[in-house]
């Protein structure tokens, strides 16, 4: 098997594992709003935090194309699972909703 389809192989699967791991949070939103202090409407607010990350995937999904075209789509699997890292954690810290949201 040629190098760059091992890489490819294991980029899409880190890829993939990134991906997913949203999803495993998602179960647990409404009970984390419900600890922020969220009395009322806690599907909206959870159907916004996950449209928030959807329309912010959309808009910066060329930049980050193009940056993975530039300089290697591994450098950029990287910097994704890094910064989704710090994402969460700073989710971890968050004391109100407004701050979730940003």
């Amino acid at each position: 098997m040629p190098y760059y389809r091992r890489n490819l192989i294991v980029l899409s699967i880190t890829i993939f594992m990134a991906a997913t791991s949203w999803n495993q949070i998602l179960p647990f939103l409404p009970l984390f709003l419900k600890e922020l202090g969220v009395k009322s409407g806690i599907a909206f607010w959870s159907g916004m935090l996950l449209s928030v990350q959807a329309i912010t995937v959309a808009f910066s999904g060329p930049f980050w194309g193009k940056m993975a075209d530039k300089y290697s789509r591994k450098l950029m699997t990287i910097r994704a699972g890094f910064c989704l890292a710090l994402i969460y954690f700073g989710m971890s810290l968050c004391q109100s909703l407004w701050q979730l949201v940003l």
